[in-house]
């Protein structure tokens, strides 16, 4: 006989990780990231750049779990001088739907520079990653996407000489998502 406590944290289970609206989703997004880095030697200016990737989920009822790549386009002025290059990003997000068409992620992202852009001494961030969504329904299995991010990074980038220099970024993709 199965005892009352197994059988609900079975129930549980099966209710939120074997339904029909849990499910694969693929998410393929462009559009923009702004950065403006914590920067103790100097003020600087954000400027937009270029964010591309792919995001793989797993969507269910209430919680989910996210990540991908991402190709995000890195750009500022410090000085009259402009900063410009890119990093590769993994996210790892816990995702919570608040309405069908609204959910909000929480959780971290590694970041990996493809060169020493900028100021930066060192070449991997790990940080803090919030994010919201909207997702248009277009097809049964098939939707639009608007995605917007907060990143704060808490690894110091800088060569620990007098400065500290640390990653905040505000994106923002659009984009489809597939379910399967």
């Amino acid at each position: 006989m199965i005892s009352k406590n197994t059988f609900l944290l079975l129930a549980g289970f099966a209710f939120f990780f074997v339904t029909e609206a849990h499910a694969l989703q693929v998410s393929v997004l462009g559009g923009l990231s702004a950065g403006k880095p914590s920067y103790s030697a100097g003020s600087a200016q954000s400027k937009t750049a270029l964010t591309y990737g792919a995001l793989l989920g797993d969507n269910g009822m209430v919680f989910g779990f996210e990540t991908g790549l991402l190709s995000v386009g890195k750009k500022f002025s410090s000085g009259g001088v402009e900063y410009s290059g890119r990093a590769w990003e993994i996210p790892a997000l816990v995702r919570f739907t608040l309405l069908p068409i609204v959910s909000a992620g929480a959780g971290a992202y590694y970041q990996n520079y493809s060169d020493k852009p900028f100021i930066a001494q060192k070449s991997t961030d790990l940080g803090l990653k919030l994010n919201a969504r909207i997702r248009l329904p277009l097809a049964p299995l098939t939707g639009f996407l608007v995605d917007l991010s907060f990143k704060r990074g808490f690894s110091d980038l800088s060569n620990g000489v007098g400065t500290s220099y640390k990653n905040q970024e505000l994106d923002l993709l659009a984009g489809l998502n597939f379910g399967f």
